[in-house]
């Protein structure tokens, strides 16, 4: 797949691993981070340079033994144990190959030559929204080992007011495919998404809505 080019132009700050659009996120504005494993850093950065209340969420062992160990919790961040999917209950989590230090567990993937799998608890966003009292959200970032696809779509079939998407896209993995992201692409746009940033194997992608910006 060519590196798709970006429709708009607008400022993108890097905060650990991912580019941000800021000029949208200030304090008071809300941003769920799905997928962070054993590292804080990205949503620790964002909220130091926007003042954003960020909710982090990860079912998976090994960010929940991380986040008991934290010490003192990081300003700004709070962590759920549970994971994002286009419907609410239990899926089954693979666990990340051995010598991946991402530590990294998918629902879609089972790149694991090793090691046991675990059922994990899973909310669509919608349903997020409702428990935690919030009527939008300013950023939405997706890690999640492939689950980025039915979520998005999930998102975008019941209007959620979402203003950025920030994703890391994995058509890499053979059961998914670029024929996925590609779809995805179609459907965001169609929802007046427009592409701000996307790193060179069109993997990391930045979209913001038409309007939200600034």
């Amino acid at each position: 797949m060519r590196t798709p080019r970006p429709e708009i132009r607008v400022p993108l700050e890097r905060h650990a691993s991912y580019e941000v659009a800021v000029d949208n996120l200030r304090p008071g504005s809300i941003v769920y981070s799905f997928g962070i494993g054993r590292d804080l850093n990205f949503e620790k950065s964002l909220a130091a340079r926007t003042g954003a209340t960020i909710h982090a969420f990860d079912p998976s062992p090994e960010s929940v033994e991380y986040w008991g160990v934290i010490e003192p919790p990081p300003s700004g961040v709070t962590f759920h144990p549970t994971g994002v999917a286009a419907a609410d209950g239990l899926v089954t989590f693979f666990p990340p190959a051995e010598g991946d230090v991402t530590r990294s567990y998918s629902s879609v993937e089972n790149h694991s030559a090793g090691g046991s799998a675990v059922d994990v608890p899973v909310r669509r966003v919608g349903t997020l929204l409702r428990e935690l009292g919030h009527d939008r959200i300013d950023l939405l970032k997706l890690d999640v080992e492939g689950s980025e696809y039915a979520v998005l779509e999930d998102v975008l079939s019941s209007d959620i007011p979402v203003s950025q998407i920030v994703v890391e896209f994995h058509h890499r993995f053979p059961s998914l495919g670029i024929g996925r992201t590609r779809r995805v692409l179609r459907l965001l746009r169609a929802a007046g998404f427009r592409l701000a940033h996307a790193s060179q194997d069109a993997e990391d992608c930045v979209f913001v809505r038409a309007g939200t910006s600034g």
